[in-house]
């Protein structure tokens, strides 16, 4: 895969894209590739070599194997336990990651974590290893890694769909308190479709329950603005949200 950007609004958006989607062109499909946020990718590395830093027995079998001294083995630890905390800490982990990771190999069911972690110019770097399985769910063009039980990842709260909702909720406003007479004359002054405007105001019916978990980042990896207002027929009764959405 190769590191592209684009650039929406203003707003620069690093991914990690197939090379068989940047040599074919517009004309690829998703099917044939994938396509995912360079940060999200990053923080599901991270949070994988984090706790594989963390298990001291595969560093010390890695320390025996390599035949490093055994006086080393305290120091190692030291070092490593240095390079979790930035792991674990920092918002961008781009330069642990740099340093640490010699290779990752992605598929649809995990990806295989290699490190290279450095000791002093005099030991060799320790090579380590592990598999982390995950599953992928789409949101439209893109991809979302889940990992399973993983404790250090992330809430992920998607800022657009909680604009979204806070959007539909002032246009019902407005219209229950009379300040715009119908949904066309909020298109007219949004300058957006009757149709758009209609798909919208219906979010302002989710259930508390599932707008706490959106502002919380707890909602399903597949929960987008799209699928809210472009895929699916979002039901009024609350309960029938929950279910068709997987929220408890």
């Amino acid at each position: 895969m190769s590191s592209t950007h684009a650039v929406k609004k203003g707003n620069r958006h690093r991914y990690y894209v197939s090379r068989r989607l940047l040599t074919e062109g517009p004309g690829a499909t998703a099917e044939r590739g994938w396509r995912l946020p360079a940060g999200e990718i990053e923080r599901s590395v991270a949070a994988a070599a984090a706790t594989l830093l963390e298990d001291k027995s595969a560093l010390v079998t890695a320390v025996e194997q390599q035949r490093i001294e055994a006086h080393r083995i305290a120091p190692i630890l030291e070092q490593t336990a240095g390079w979790v905390r930035k792991l674990r800490s920092s918002d961008q982990p781009g330069e642990a990651l740099a340093t640490l990771v010699d290779r990752v190999d992605l598929t649809r069911s995990g990806f295989k974590l290699t490190l290279r972690l450095p000791t002093t110019m005099n030991d060799p770097a320790l090579a380590l290893e592990q598999l982390v399985p995950l599953t992928m769910k789409r949101r439209g063009v893109e991809l979302r890694l889940v990992i399973p039980n993983q404790p250090s990842s992330r809430a992920q709260v998607d800022l657009v769909l909680l604009k979204t909702i806070a959007r539909a909720h002032r246009w019902f406003d407005q219209l229950v308190s009379g300040e715009v007479k119908s949904l066309s004359a909020i298109a007219t002054r949004e300058g957006v479709s009757y149709r758009f405007v209609s798909k919208v105001i219906r979010l302002a019916f989710l259930a508390p329950e599932m707008v706490e978990a959106i502002a919380e980042g707890r909602q399903p990896p597949q929960l987008s603005t799209e699928l809210l207002t472009k895929r699916i027929r979002l039901p009024l009764d609350w309960d029938e949200q929950k279910r068709l959405l997987s929220i408890r």
